[in-house]
């Protein structure tokens, strides 16, 4: 997606701002030149708008969240039981005492306070 927003970029942000300038006298050969040059770079965005419209579509068709019974049973992750979650969160609710207590314990110690 992001490539053909960069060519589309180094062409002209819009058609109708194709980076093409015409320079010196205007003459009939040079100015058919010209219109030519501008035309296909015009054509060329246009492509590229196109091309990107259609990413655009594509991805906005792709689905963002896949329900869980539509995993594959090797990709479906394994709940914990409820015994070893209240043992998992019960280990954390004591490091979290213990370092509170040490916290507050160097507090008292240290020649500032907010440095502990």
């Amino acid at each position: 997606m992001r490539e053909p927003r960069v060519h589309r970029r180094r062409r002209g942000a819009h058609p109708t701002t194709a980076l093409v300038s015409l320079e010196g006298e205007i003459e009939p050969l040079k100015v058919e030149a010209f219109e030519r040059r501008k035309a296909e770079l015009q054509e060329g965005i246009a492509a590229l708008q196109e091309e990107i419209a259609a990413l655009k579509a594509e991805r906005k068709a792709t689905q963002r969240h896949i329900p869980f019974y539509e995993l594959p049973e090797e990709e479906r992750f394994k709940r914990l039981s409820t015994q070893s979650k209240h043992f998992v969160d019960t280990i954390k609710m004591i490091a979290y005492r213990a370092e509170t207590a040490m916290a507050q314990t160097l507090r008292e110690k240290m020649a500032r306070y907010d440095d502990a």
